[in-house]
């Protein structure tokens, strides 16, 4: 499959009012073209321009340098259309969703933790043999400003395997065998990756 790649499109025309050196005939017209890179089909970066000068009656191309035409200046005066950086406008947009799905993640993962209930789903970063781990914890109950949790027998390489492990941890297998209870001070002080409400 691929992923990247360059093609090329015609972004604008003009006509010259020359004659055309093959045919004699009037009519000539300049076409300027562009490169994009492409990601998945889709124009994301704008690249070189080229010129060319093309006869409307006998379809002779030709330089535009043939004619004693600047091709500088015509591709400069051509700007590049909006839909060329269609791309980089949709690389933008998922970059400030998952910001702001991000900055929604963590309010909510704060607002959670003020008010922690019976059920509640607490995944905790951590690091074993020096690599990223995560685990769960499952609310058993609160009390105050105690908790009393189960805690996972299990760590996991990615958060998203904590999360959908913790959410089927209704299977006591998967959880210690006793609560035990910590304080929501401790908790705190834990690197706590996202809280999940059932």
């Amino acid at each position: 499959m691929f992923i990247w790649g360059w093609n090329t499109k015609a972004i604008g025309q003009s006509e010259t009012g020359l004659t055309c050196s093959h045919c004699g005939r009037k009519g000539l017209v300049v076409i300027t073209m562009q490169t994009f890179l492409n990601v998945f089909w889709i124009p994301t970066f704008p690249m070189r321009k080229s010129s060319s000068v093309v006869c409307s009656n006998c379809r002779t191309v030709s330089r535009p340098d043939a004619y004693r035409l600047d091709e500088c200046h015509i591709n400069r005066s051509q700007k590049t259309p909006w839909w060329g950086f269609s791309g980089l406008v949709l690389i933008a947009a998922l970059l400030g969703g998952a910001a702001i799905f991000s900055v929604y993640e963590s309010e909510q993962t704060n607002t959670y933790l003020q008010d922690l209930h019976k059920g509640d789903l607490i995944i905790v970063k951590g690091r074993i043999n020096d690599r990223t781990a995560y685990s769960y914890l499952k609310v058993q109950d609160v009390q105050g400003e105690t908790l009393s949790v189960y805690e996972s027998k299990y760590a996991f390489s990615r958060e998203g395997d904590a999360l959908s492990e913790a959410k089927k941890a209704h299977v006591r297998r998967e959880l210690s065998e006793e609560s035990s209870q910590m304080s929501k001070e401790d908790l705190k002080k834990m690197n706590i990756s996202s809280i999940k409400r059932p």
